[in-house]
């Protein structure tokens, strides 16, 4: 008898310790939450600069499912404003704020009608980090922004965190997650302004070209900025004797300026550097003073890009007498990070230009970059000859696919060409 009221007690305290184990998990899926906030109707396709280009009206989220697994973060419900109902639903991964050290952000990036622009957890909340509810700063904070992209209405949301959703938060590793590109959401919502463009060239044994492009994307609370620079820098020896290296690359810097804010986030924005007109590259020589060309030997391509599953690269080699007149001729395929050949048969017409096109390819953020060298021979009479590497870049916005301008850089090199034999 004994042993049975024992055998019982400790089967009441290990389903005990299953319920209270699983007390988590029941009270995310079963505690609702309401959250109330605004909608902005009808937002401008770009240039938001105020309220009174909208109508404002109060909306209301019915949320019926609020959890966080691992990395994820599952909400579903239902959106009330405007006299109208729409369900949402999202599953996304958890990131680190870009902003603010120890903060989450999140969104969702698929291509649905009402789509997430930003979600956040903020744990001391600054007061430019709340728009609709300033009596939020200082405090622990759950922010969902809704973009419809059909009627453009603009739907927000900000309240405290609930202690059920803290509570899940205690089994993230946070240092596992990875660090959001951003946490601004403007250029989801409206159409950038270019403020700047500009192109600045510096030229001998190595130069640099530059262009720049900077929008802003204009919302009632201010405006977001971003900029995405690209350079383009070549250099070689400042004698060659026979034969030598010239080199060239093209590099990306970006950074984003959340509305409202000064400081900076580097490495990422939203304008990508080649999409619809792609990259290419151009490289010529010139005889100077001294009547004949050096040619071009080999040729060389090499970096870190993106791309798409349609992407090749052409390459164009130019043939002609060496002191005038060229035309191309055919086009050929060369691999990756290793010297190929454009020139194999002796004879009068020596290659002096070549021409690539990086098709399906395009730079993302500020570790991407292409390079593109060529190895060339010395012909003829001796003393300064040049070499030209021309880029041409087209910036693109990435999220709204509206291209911002092509620009061409040219950076020009100087070197003395002799002959030992």
């Amino acid at each position: 008898m004994k042993k049975f009221i024992i055998s019982a007690l400790c089967l009441l305290v290990t389903l005990g310790m299953v319920i209270i184990g699983n007390t988590k998990t029941l009270a995310a899926s079963n505690n609702n939450i309401t959250m109330n906030g605004k909608a902005y109707l009808g937002v401008p396709e770009k240039d938001w600069k105020s309220f009174k280009q909208v109508e404002e009206v109060n909306a209301k989220m019915d949320i019926a499912n609020f959890e966080i697994e691992s990395k994820t973060i599952n909400i579903d419900g239902i959106i009330s404003y405007n006299g109208v109902n729409k369900p949402f639903n999202i599953s996304t991964e958890l990131k680190k704020s870009r902003s603010i050290d120890g903060d989450l952000v999140f969104n969702s990036e698929e291509d649905t009608e009402i789509q997430l622009v930003h979600g956040s957890i903020r744990y001391n909340t600054p007061e430019k980090k709340v728009l609709i509810n300033k009596k939020l700063t200082g405090k622990t904070t759950l922010t969902l922004y809704l973009f419809d992209k059909k009627t453009r209405d603009l739907i927000m949301f900000e309240q405290p965190l609930q202690g059920h959703i803290k509570d899940q938060l205690e089994d993230i590793d946070y240092l596992s997650l990875e660090k959001s590109l951003t946490d601004t959401w403007a250029h989801k919502v409206v159409g950038p302004t270019v403020v700047n463009d500009s192109n600045m060239n510096i030229s001998v044994a190595e130069d640099w070209d530059t262009a720049q492009k900077t929008v802003k994307y204009w919302t009632a609370w201010g405006d977001t900025t971003h900029s995405a620079k690209v350079t383009a820098h070549a250099h070689t020896s400042d004698s060659i004797s026979d034969q030598g290296y010239i080199f060239s690359s093209l590099t990306l810097e970006q950074y984003v300026i959340p509305g409202g804010e000064t400081q900076k986030e580097y490495g990422w924005s939203n304008i990508w550097i080649g999409r619809d007109i792609p990259v290419s590259n151009q490289w010529t020589l010139y005889d100077g003073q001294t009547g004949t060309r050096d040619m071009i030997s080999k040729l060389e391509y090499s970096g870190n890009w993106s791309s798409n599953s349609l992407s090749n690269l052409s390459i164009g080699v130019s043939y002609g007498p060496i002191s005038y007149g060229y035309s191309f001729k055919d086009y050929v395929t060369i691999p990756k990070n290793g010297f190929h050949n454009v020139y194999e048969v002796p004879g009068t017409d020596k290659p002096y230009q070549t021409e690539m096109t990086f098709t399906g390819t395009y730079l993302y953020d500020s570790s991407e970059k292409y390079y593109s060298n060529i190895y060339i021979i010395t012909q003829g009479n001796e003393g300064e000859k040049s070499a030209q590497s021309w880029w041409r870049a087209e910036f693109y916005d990435s999220y709204n696919s509206e291209s911002l301008g092509t620009e061409y850089l040219s950076a020009w090199l100087y070197y003395n060409s002799h002959q030992t034999n």
